[in-house]
């Protein structure tokens, strides 16, 4: 993202009326560092929702000034280079993040910055000097995401990032297939997982008897949606059941095979479900989640329902702040408070030269706020832990594309593989050099395995997939630190592969572990309220138990409603000309309700959304299931 495009836009992009309560930053008395004594808004992080939000106040007017303690954008969704990934910049705590001197009404309390990646662990699996060497020396090749996310083309982000116009700082890439490896006693092959008619009917993997249950599964699903508005209103309540159905009431009704069902749930499955969804969650949500997957597929000409974001996932972070910045934001990294007081009409905060006026705070989830002689008997914590591995392989791909499929997409690959996801990443991709594979691993960790490394977990569950160190008859016994340097690959049955293919497994060069936690106020965004004045001051928390985008998107949406509930959040970029491909009223599920082979979700109306994509794209990225 160039300084200059952003530059050359602030003049020429209009914006939404300004509030006129809101004083004109540039007319405002400014201190001896140069910023200005008043703001309406201290926003402190540069995660999802504290960008999103930032973002939405600008653009509505009124003035942000926007810090992050630390010297990168994106908090727990930072990109990094190798180089700086090694360096573990994000584990150091900023100096003099903590806020001590917190002083409210009738109590004081403190913000104390805390730090949510633990148990880092870095592994050289090839220690000889010239495989280091010729990696390191491609070091600023890679992009590595501190949490990687997969965004569906139908996902809230999306129309967020459309209807506010942020969509012009991003590009996108399209993710290539989704796999799964099988259940037992076949957990050791992989499969691609069809997501059109024409996969479901090509596929080799399933008998006709499967392919027929998967297309009756789908229609069940879409049947609610699939007929015209006229006829949707004359549906009775009985045959509008299916919305409410839960995915073992459709297993049972369509009779689908226990090596299928494995698969669909491979399919829809979160984070949050573990990714072996036997909870209530996934069998309640599978209906809505089965639609947005389905109603995803080809909406940008992708073969499967999930986008990328080139360059990392800290591009949608940079992205928000970019609009905020055009609208009179102003960022500073390595900024960091010493004092907050409650006054009349809002807070007054230190910086280390000045005091500044502000009228409401946010901080983001690294921020964790005490108060003391508060009642807060009420509060409740909940978090989320997430196991990450990131490795670096040489050697091809985890599953080599079959004889007769032809290779789309951008270079990444999504498998679920024994409860993990991993998301394989080749050069086409951009986020790592030619000759090696970027693994980026999430799963899902409970709570009675917290304290635990992740490391002997990764490596024992991906090790039929992948080979983590090259093995002699002198090291077989060794420690896990002993690597071979003779360069001779281990016995037959640790080096041929388990996918069914005949290539050698993928070698495992460098690998990284640790686990990440996301927490939250559960029972509230609302830190502090201050009444004192004519009008309400807040202090509000974006902390969030969950990894989802969508959830991030709802919460900047409820502290927006909270701070400003007369006023449109990220009002419509003015030149958005179809409001139906904004709004996304043109979705068009035909493909399984017809036999058209061409999943293009219609293509002529999507024609307003194309500001997402990647201008790379072309014709021969094509629809899915062809040939």
């Amino acid at each position: 993202m160039s300084s200059d495009k952003m530059t050359s836009e602030i003049d020429s992009q209009p914006g939404p009326e300004v509030n006129n309560s809101s004083e004109d930053i540039n007319e405002t008395p400014r201190g001896d560092d140069g910023l200005p004594k008043t703001f309406d808004v201290l926003i402190i992080g540069t995660g999802v929702t504290e960008s999103i939000l930032s973002a939405a106040v600008s653009r509505n007017g009124h003035s942000v000034l926007h810090l992050d303690p630390r010297e990168y954008y994106g908090g727990s969704w930072a990109t990094f280079s190798l180089d700086q990934w090694m360096s573990k910049s994000f584990l150091e705590v900023p100096a003099e993040a903590t806020v001590s001197d917190l002083f409210l009404e009738d109590s004081k309390g403190t913000l104390t910055w805390k730090n949510n990646v633990d148990q880092f662990e870095q592994v050289w699996y090839m220690k000889d000097e010239e495989t280091k060497g010729q990696l390191m020396s491609q070091r600023r090749r890679f992009n590595i995401d501190l949490m990687p996310r997969l965004i569906a083309a139908r996902e809230d982000i999306i129309q967020v990032l459309i209807t506010s116009n942020v969509s012009r700082y991003l590009e996108f890439l399209k993710i290539s297939r989704l796999l799964t490896n099988l259940p037992p006693p076949n957990e050791h092959l992989i499969e691609s997982i069809p997501l059109s008619r024409a996969d479901i009917f090509t596929s080799k993997s399933l008998s006709l008897v499967e392919k027929r249950s998967l297309v009756k599964l789908i229609e069940a699903v879409l049947q609610p949606t699939s007929s015209t508005q006229d006829a949707a209103q004359e549906h009775t309540p009985e045959e509008g059941e299916a919305v409410s159905e839960t995915f073992e009431d459709l297993v049972k009704k369509t009779k689908v095979p226990d090596k299928l069902k494995h698969m669909v749930k491979s399919s829809f499955t979160t984070l949050e479900d573990g990714f072996s969804p036997d909870g209530s969650s996934f069998n309640v949500e599978f209906c809505s989640r089965c639609r947005l997957f389905l109603n995803s597929i080809g909406r940008y000409g992708n073969q499967t329902p999930f986008l990328w974001t080139i360059y990392g996932i800290s591009e949608i972070c940079q992205a928000f702040c970019r609009l905020s910045a055009v609208y009179g934001g102003i960022f500073i990294l390595k900024r960091h408070l010493s004092r907050i007081e409650a006054q009349e009409d809002g807070f007054v905060f230190q910086t280390e030269q000045d005091e500044v006026k502000v009228k409401h705070i946010i901080v983001g989830p690294d921020m964790q706020c005490d108060i003391v002689g508060k009642d807060r008997s009420k509060k409740e914590q909940a978090s989320i832990t997430v196991g990450r591995a990131v490795l670096i392989t040489k050697g091809g791909s985890i599953k080599a594309p079959d004889e007769n499929s032809k290779q789309k997409g951008d270079g990444i690959f999504v498998y679920r593989l024994s409860g993990m996801e991993v998301i394989e990443m080749n050069h086409i991709s951009q986020a790592v050099p030619k000759d090696y594979r970027l693994l980026q691993v999430t799963f899902p960790i409970p709570d009675t395995e917290i304290k635990q490394p992740c490391r002997s977990t990764v490596e024992t569950l991906l090790s039929p997939f992948l080979l983590f160190r090259k093995h002699t008859d002198q090291c077989m016994d060794d420690s896990d630190e002993t690597i071979s340097s003779s360069g001779t690959q281990c016995c037959s049955d640790d080096s041929s592969t388990t996918t069914g293919q005949s290539n050698m497994k993928p070698q495992v060069i460098y690998g990284s572990y640790f686990n990440l936690t996301y927490s939250c106020d559960s029972l509230f965004s609302e830190l502090y309220k201050n009444s004192s004045g004519d009008s309400n001051s807040y202090i509000m928390s974006c902390g969030i138990e969950s990894a989802e985008l969508s959830k991030y998107v709802s919460k900047a949406k409820s502290i927006f409603s909270t701070l400003y509930p007369e006023e449109e959040f990220l009002p419509k970029a003015p030149d958005c000309d179809e409001p139906d491909a904004v709004n996304g009223d043109d979705i068009d599920i035909s493909e399984f309700s017809s036999t058209n082979e061409d999943p293009a979700v219609n293509p002529e109306g999507e024609n307003n959304d194309a500001a997402v994509m990647n201008p790379n794209d072309n014709a021969d990225g094509g629809a899915i299931g062809e040939e």
